[in-house]
Protein backbone atom coordinates (compact mmCIF):
# COMPACT_ATOMS: atom_id res chain seq x y z
CA UNK A 1 0.00 0.00 0.00
CA UNK A 2 2.45 2.53 0.99
CA UNK A 3 4.25 1.94 -2.69
CA UNK A 4 1.54 2.55 -4.59
CA UNK A 5 1.30 6.15 -2.33
CA UNK A 6 5.34 7.20 -2.92
CA UNK A 7 5.07 7.27 -6.36
CA UNK A 8 1.76 10.03 -6.00
CA UNK A 9 3.83 11.62 -3.39
CA UNK A 10 6.53 12.23 -5.83
CA UNK A 11 4.50 13.52 -8.02
CA UNK A 12 2.55 15.72 -6.12
CA UNK A 13 6.00 17.43 -4.78
CA UNK A 14 7.28 17.93 -8.07
CA UNK A 15 3.86 19.87 -9.19
CA UNK A 16 4.61 22.03 -6.35
CA UNK A 17 8.70 22.37 -6.65
CA UNK A 18 8.49 22.88 -10.63
CA UNK A 19 5.19 23.58 -11.67
CA UNK A 20 2.79 22.15 -14.03
CA UNK A 21 3.17 24.72 -16.83
CA UNK A 22 3.59 28.55 -16.26
CA UNK A 23 0.89 29.66 -14.05
CA UNK A 24 -1.00 32.83 -15.43
CA UNK A 25 0.27 36.03 -13.32
CA UNK A 26 -2.89 37.64 -11.12
CA UNK A 27 -2.98 41.50 -12.01
CA UNK A 28 -0.56 41.66 -14.65
CA UNK A 29 0.81 44.57 -16.58
CA UNK A 30 2.92 44.32 -19.68
CA UNK A 31 4.48 45.51 -22.86
CA UNK A 32 3.68 43.76 -26.37
CA UNK A 33 6.03 42.88 -27.56
CA UNK A 34 8.14 42.47 -24.69
CA UNK A 35 11.44 42.85 -26.63
CA UNK A 36 11.96 43.85 -29.95
CA UNK A 37 15.42 44.44 -32.23
CA UNK A 38 15.44 47.46 -34.54
CA UNK A 39 17.74 49.68 -36.32
CA UNK A 40 18.68 52.97 -35.30
CA UNK A 41 16.47 55.92 -36.37
CA UNK A 42 13.71 53.69 -36.64
CA UNK A 43 10.17 54.52 -34.73
CA UNK A 44 8.23 51.53 -32.98
CA UNK A 45 5.20 51.32 -31.01
CA UNK A 46 4.57 48.80 -27.82
CA UNK A 47 1.60 48.42 -26.27
CA UNK A 48 1.09 48.62 -22.80
CA UNK A 49 -1.84 45.95 -21.29
CA UNK A 50 -2.98 44.17 -18.08
CA UNK A 51 -4.34 40.60 -17.72
CA UNK A 52 -5.95 39.05 -14.79
CA UNK A 53 -7.53 41.70 -12.68
CA UNK A 54 -10.11 39.16 -11.82
CA UNK A 55 -11.60 41.69 -8.90
CA UNK A 56 -11.74 44.24 -11.87
CA UNK A 57 -9.48 47.71 -12.34
CA UNK A 58 -11.11 51.26 -12.25
CA UNK A 59 -7.83 52.85 -13.07
CA UNK A 60 -4.81 53.53 -12.28
CA UNK A 61 -1.01 55.33 -13.18
CA UNK A 62 2.35 54.03 -14.54
CA UNK A 63 5.59 55.79 -14.63
CA UNK A 64 8.30 54.41 -17.31
CA UNK A 65 12.11 54.64 -17.43
CA UNK A 66 14.30 53.74 -20.19
CA UNK A 67 18.06 55.03 -21.35
CA UNK A 68 17.74 58.51 -23.00
CA UNK A 69 21.15 57.70 -25.13
CA UNK A 70 19.07 54.87 -26.64
CA UNK A 71 15.40 55.81 -26.99
CA UNK A 72 13.72 58.91 -26.82
CA UNK A 73 9.60 58.92 -26.63
CA UNK A 74 7.35 60.50 -29.17
CA UNK A 75 4.15 59.60 -28.24
CA UNK A 76 1.37 58.22 -25.41
CA UNK A 77 -1.99 57.38 -26.59
CA UNK A 78 -4.65 55.79 -23.82
CA UNK A 79 -6.71 53.74 -24.78
CA UNK A 80 -9.79 55.99 -24.82
CA UNK A 81 -12.35 53.51 -25.67
CA UNK A 82 -12.03 51.65 -22.50
CA UNK A 83 -10.53 54.39 -20.03
CA UNK A 84 -13.03 56.98 -21.02
CA UNK A 85 -13.47 58.67 -17.61
CA UNK A 86 -9.39 59.64 -17.41
CA UNK A 87 -6.99 59.04 -20.40
CA UNK A 88 -4.25 61.64 -20.07
CA UNK A 89 -0.34 60.32 -21.71
CA UNK A 90 1.44 61.75 -19.08
CA UNK A 91 5.16 63.99 -19.30
CA UNK A 92 7.46 63.21 -21.42
CA UNK A 93 11.03 64.11 -20.24
CA UNK A 94 13.39 62.48 -22.93
CA UNK A 95 16.61 63.98 -21.25
CA UNK A 96 16.10 61.87 -17.67
CA UNK A 97 14.54 58.59 -19.89
CA UNK A 98 10.92 58.91 -18.07
CA UNK A 99 7.21 59.26 -18.74
CA UNK A 100 5.46 60.24 -15.66
CA UNK A 101 2.13 59.84 -15.15
CA UNK A 102 0.43 58.40 -17.28
CA UNK A 103 -3.54 58.06 -15.92
CA UNK A 104 -6.19 56.21 -16.99
CA UNK A 105 -9.44 55.65 -15.57
CA UNK A 106 -13.09 54.20 -15.69
CA UNK A 107 -15.89 53.03 -13.08
CA UNK A 108 -16.39 50.04 -14.01
CA UNK A 109 -14.70 49.44 -16.66
CA UNK A 110 -15.78 46.66 -18.70
CA UNK A 111 -12.44 43.76 -18.67
CA UNK A 112 -13.47 40.60 -20.60
CA UNK A 113 -10.97 37.57 -19.79
CA UNK A 114 -8.17 37.73 -21.24
CA UNK A 115 -5.69 40.90 -21.73
CA UNK A 116 -6.92 44.43 -22.30
CA UNK A 117 -5.17 47.66 -23.50
CA UNK A 118 -3.99 50.44 -21.46
CA UNK A 119 -2.14 52.85 -23.75
CA UNK A 120 0.62 52.66 -26.88
CA UNK A 121 3.68 53.93 -26.52
CA UNK A 122 5.80 55.21 -29.32
CA UNK A 123 9.63 55.94 -29.61
CA UNK A 124 12.50 56.52 -31.82
CA UNK A 125 15.69 54.70 -31.56
CA UNK A 126 18.80 57.10 -31.26
CA UNK A 127 21.17 55.16 -30.28
CA UNK A 128 22.67 51.79 -30.35
CA UNK A 129 22.54 49.05 -27.73
CA UNK A 130 20.05 47.72 -25.46
CA UNK A 131 17.48 49.50 -22.78
CA UNK A 132 15.08 47.98 -20.67
CA UNK A 133 11.90 49.88 -20.64
CA UNK A 134 10.90 49.81 -16.73
CA UNK A 135 7.59 50.00 -15.22
CA UNK A 136 6.48 51.28 -12.35
CA UNK A 137 3.45 52.20 -10.72
CA UNK A 138 3.00 56.16 -10.17
CA UNK A 139 1.97 56.34 -6.29
CA UNK A 140 0.28 59.37 -6.73
CA UNK A 141 -2.52 57.42 -8.18
CA UNK A 142 -2.05 53.93 -8.25
CA UNK A 143 -3.84 50.90 -9.52
CA UNK A 144 -7.47 50.62 -7.91
CA UNK A 145 -10.52 48.66 -7.75
CA UNK A 146 -14.10 49.53 -6.19
CA UNK A 147 -11.92 51.89 -3.74
CA UNK A 148 -9.81 48.77 -3.26
CA UNK A 149 -5.51 49.28 -3.65
CA UNK A 150 -4.44 46.71 -6.16
CA UNK A 151 -0.54 46.09 -6.74
CA UNK A 152 -0.11 44.88 -10.35
CA UNK A 153 2.87 42.83 -11.65
CA UNK A 154 5.26 44.23 -13.93
CA UNK A 155 7.23 42.97 -16.77
CA UNK A 156 9.34 45.07 -18.56
CA UNK A 157 10.55 45.68 -22.14
CA UNK A 158 13.80 45.00 -23.66
CA UNK A 159 14.81 46.96 -27.12
CA UNK A 160 18.31 46.43 -28.38
CA UNK A 161 18.61 49.05 -31.01
CA UNK A 162 21.71 47.87 -34.14
CA UNK A 163 24.05 50.57 -34.88
CA UNK A 164 23.40 50.22 -38.65
CA UNK A 165 20.55 53.15 -40.35
CA UNK A 166 19.77 53.82 -43.46
CA UNK A 167 20.28 57.60 -45.21
CA UNK A 168 17.96 59.53 -44.93
CA UNK A 169 16.05 60.76 -48.51
CA UNK A 170 17.50 64.37 -47.82
CA UNK A 171 21.29 63.52 -47.03
CA UNK A 172 21.26 61.31 -50.05
CA UNK A 173 19.57 63.84 -52.24
CA UNK A 174 22.39 66.51 -51.58
CA UNK A 175 25.07 64.05 -51.72
CA UNK A 176 23.84 62.70 -55.59
CA UNK A 177 23.29 66.50 -56.49
CA UNK A 178 26.90 67.55 -55.13
CA UNK A 179 28.13 64.75 -57.63
CA UNK A 180 26.28 65.54 -60.21
CA UNK A 181 27.26 69.35 -60.03
CA UNK A 182 31.07 67.96 -59.89
CA UNK A 183 30.10 65.72 -63.30
CA UNK A 184 29.07 69.17 -64.92
CA UNK A 185 32.23 71.03 -63.69
CA UNK A 186 34.50 67.83 -65.48
CA UNK A 187 32.57 67.56 -68.39
CA UNK A 188 32.94 72.37 -68.87
CA UNK A 189 36.52 72.18 -68.43
CA UNK A 190 37.24 69.26 -70.68
CA UNK A 191 35.60 71.47 -73.15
Amino acid sequence: MKIKTLPAAFTLLGALCFGEGQAALANHVFFDPSSLDVNLGDTFSLVLKGEAFSGGLDGGSVDLSFDSAILQADSVVVNATLWSFINQPGTIDNNAGKIEFTDFSQFGANLSSGSFDIATFTFVAVGSGSSAINLSVNNQDPFGSAGNVITPDFSNALINVSGISNVPLPASAWLMFSAMAGFMTLKRQRK
